[in-house]
């Protein structure tokens, strides 16, 4: 499959007192992505995120500020691949 990257809508968000940055993601290299959470642990519940699985047993996540945000973004992505 030939890159296809995406851009989250968010370029960095401030999570659990860290600023995390929000990479472009090459789908071509991305075997799915589900929604997911960031830190589901913390005592806040995380944050809400899209988790991406590569081919080489990599991941990355987007996080976001709301859930909202969150699945603007996974629709869009979804969109994007089903009519490529």
């Amino acid at each position: 499959m030939s890159p296809k990257f995406v851009q989250c809508s968010y370029d960095k968000v401030d999570v659990i007192g860290s600023t995390l940055i929000n990479s472009p993601v090459n789908l071509g290299l991305c075997i799915c992505f589900t929604k997911a959470k960031y830190a589901p642990n913390a005592p806040s519940g995380g944050a809400y995120a899209i988790s991406f699985d590569f081919v080489a047993d990599g991941e990355l996540k987007w996080v976001y500020p709301n859930e909202e945000a969150r699945d603007e973004d996974y629709n869009r992505i979804l969109e994007g691949v089903l009519n490529s």
